[in-house]
């Protein structure tokens, strides 16, 4: 009978704490505590993701309350626990349950497993799914996105044209389009480009009008700011689908990166070389981290040995076996190729629930711009906020633009807005839409300012020719903000 009571007492606990979307989850960080036996705040941290569905946090969550790790044993609580990460099938948690209930008596046993099979129905699997991640639009997920009506993105054509003095340092430049820098995943590349021409690899947004934007780098040697300068001016075919534009993400190989086999072995030996024994280096690796950097490697150099899909089958291997960085690379991956999309995206949303913030922007995105998902704005801020807590500037924009225009207007926050742009202001002095957005922020919020209204969207029209964007709306904004007579009142 006690057991009944704290399951019951326990109910409504997770009715309690799983009612607000205001929490950030982070399993990385949750890890740093655990490691470093700050098993209170571990708890915290996990109890967080736990929240969104992590079925690791729900495992460990078991595991402290088994061991009293943070908090007093609770045998009760850590088959609570543990009965949810057994719905994701995670790890041997389904077996653990099986042993925990045969040890009780039979009518024990049924009353337990009717309480976890009512709790799992209110607040399992089925339950964070739709509060928190995409719904598929099912009848459109055969239908296939084309580049002016191609299968494939064409980014081979992509030539530089280098002046003499264009070869900067990053350091010594302005330049940034709005992206962020990889951190999550650093290769640690051991050869020094010795050509003229840079590398580098990015992600980055193909825009519904074919052009390039929130550029990220993903890997880069030398000097690469003229290189990222020239290609965000570069107008790409208009993704469609049905005869609708849309957005896109896509990843294209830079300078060096780009080059074939037998011209990287011409041009640059040293790099050739060197990327040969890291790959050697790597496969022979039984370690999780270098299985990851081959995989990785395998996907930015197709040229080197490998059978066919043995990038994705390697990706795939790790992100089953729980890690997270695999899990969005090879979600992405299956993204941009369109192969499957239901499994491109549920992988995506997966590296999101450990708080990876590259995947939370990208899920944030998809939950407002994918054609295969249903609009969602809520769902997409939530995660578009989570990212912008852990600093990434993609989101960061994304989420200020939502609480600025957010059909639903129960969502707008002005206020919130601005403080979202003064927060990136400094990386973002080179992105158009920055400034679009900071004249509509100070249109519409509280700071209302005619003058700065006028100024940033001028400067948004600008510099949004400087890298072919269709402009065209901002200009009528523009025109219809500076036609006919303005009064400037005192309150504005």
């Amino acid at each position: 009978m006690m057991f009944l009571i704290k399951l019951i007492s326990i109910i409504t606990t997770l009715c309690c704490f799983s009612s607000s979307l205001v929490f950030a989850h982070d399993i990385f960080k949750a890890d740093e505590y655990y490691t470093a036996k700050n098993f209170k705040l571990a708890k915290v941290s996990y109890s967080d993701a736990a929240k969104v569905g992590n079925p690791y946090a729900y495992y460990r969550l078991a595991t402290m309350y088994f061991k009293g790790l943070g908090t007093d044993k609770d045998a009760f609580k850590a088959l609570i626990y543990l009965s949810f990460a057994a719905e994701y099938d995670f790890h041997d948690s389904k077996s653990l349950v099986e042993k925990i209930l045969s040890n009780m008596a039979t009518q024990e046993r049924l009353n337990i497993q009717k309480f976890l099979n009512k709790l799992l129905s209110e607040k399992g699997k089925k339950y964070i799914s739709k509060k928190y991640l995409p719904e598929l639009a099912v009848n459109k997920l055969a239908n296939k996105i084309t580049f002016d009506g191609k299968a494939q993105l064409e980014l081979d054509d992509f030539e530089l044209e280098f002046a003499d003095n264009d070869l900067l340092d990053d350091s010594d430049s302005d330049y940034d389009m709005g992206g962020d820098s990889e951190d999550s995943f650093d290769m640690d590349f051991s050869f020094t480009t010795t050509s003229s021409e840079p590398f580098v690899i990015i992600d980055f947004d193909l825009a519904s009008d074919g052009s390039v934007r929130n550029i990220v780098e993903v890997q880069r040697d030398g000097r690469a700011t003229t290189l990222l300068d020239q290609f965000s001016r570069y107008s790409l075919a208009k993704p469609t689908i049905q005869h609708e534009t849309v957005e896109f993400v896509a990843r294209v190989n830079l300078g060096i990166a780009s080059y074939d086999k037998l011209t990287l072995r011409r041009k640059n030996a040293q790099m050739y070389l060197s990327l040969l024994r890291q790959s050697e280096k790597l496969k022979a690796s039984s370690s999780l981290t270098d299985r990851f950097q081959y995989a990785q490697l395998l996907q930015y150099f197709s040229w080197l040995e490998q059978y066919e899909g043995e990038a994705n089958e390697r990706l795939k291997s790790l992100a089953e076996e729980g890690l997270p960085d695999a899990m969005y690379e090879y979600g992405l991956k299956l993204y941009r190729e369109q192969d499957d999309i239901e499994q491109a995206i549920d992988w995506i949303a997966q590296a999101s629930t450990y708080g990876l913030a590259k995947a939370e922007s990208r899920l944030g995105k998809l939950l407002i711009s994918s054609p295969w998902v249903q609009k969602d704005e809520t769902k997409a801020l939530f995660w578009l906020e989570s990212a912008a807590k852990k600093d990434d500037i993609s989101a960061t924009l994304k989420a200020a633009e939502l609480r600025l225009f957010a059909q639903d207007k129960a969502l707008r926050n002005f206020s919130l807005a601005l403080e979202y742009l003064t927060k990136i202001g400094e990386q973002q002095k080179w992105n158009p839409e920055y400034y679009y957005l900071l004249s509509q922020a100070y249109r519409f919020g509280e700071q209302r300012n005619f003058q700065q209204v006028i100024q940033y969207l001028k400067r948004a029209i600008s510099m949004g020719e400087r890298v072919n964007w269709d402009i065209e709306p901002w200009q009528t904004l523009l025109a219809q903000l500076t036609i006919g007579k303005v009064f400037i009142s005192e309150e504005s």
